[in-house]
């Protein structure tokens, strides 16, 4: 049986704003955070906090439920791809490579293959957005 390798990321609860998740995840040094949903635990990753944070006009309020909600299926009201069939959204097709093992309220260790484990193990470099938290 072959192991997957793992990487402990920081947590944050899914009412933090996406404010919160970039400066956990930059003081943590990774790219990538875990969001405790209700649902079950979500890895989001620097990408996907730049671009909710851009489509929000860089509202760095916004609530970490709005990323997380992509994350999971809504019955009846996916549309469907022109390949036929329910679409899913990025974020909820990324959760397919993630396997969160155990978790804290301060981290979580996630298992993944290991060109992403040693993706979410580096720094996130926010490109053109000014991500300094005051």
């Amino acid at each position: 049986m072959r192991t997957m390798p793992t990487v402990r990321l920081p947590v944050v609860l899914l009412d933090a704003t996406i404010g919160h998740a970039i400066s956990k995840l930059q003081s943590a040094g990774t790219s990538g955070v875990v969001v405790l949903d209700d649902r079950g635990p979500v890895v989001v990753t620097g990408r996907s906090l730049q671009n909710t944070l851009a489509a929000s006009g860089g509202d760095r309020a916004t609530l970490m439920s709005r990323v997380t909600a992509r994350a999971f299926p809504t019955s009846g009201t996916k549309p469907f791809s022109w390949l036929g069939g329910e679409s899913r959204t990025v974020l909820e097709s990324a959760q397919d490579a993630y396997v969160v093992t155990d978790f804290d309220a301060e981290s979580a260790t996630v298992a993944t293959d290991p060109q992403r484990a040693a993706e979410l193990s580096q720094p996130f470099k926010f490109d053109g957005l000014d991500t300094a938290i005051a």
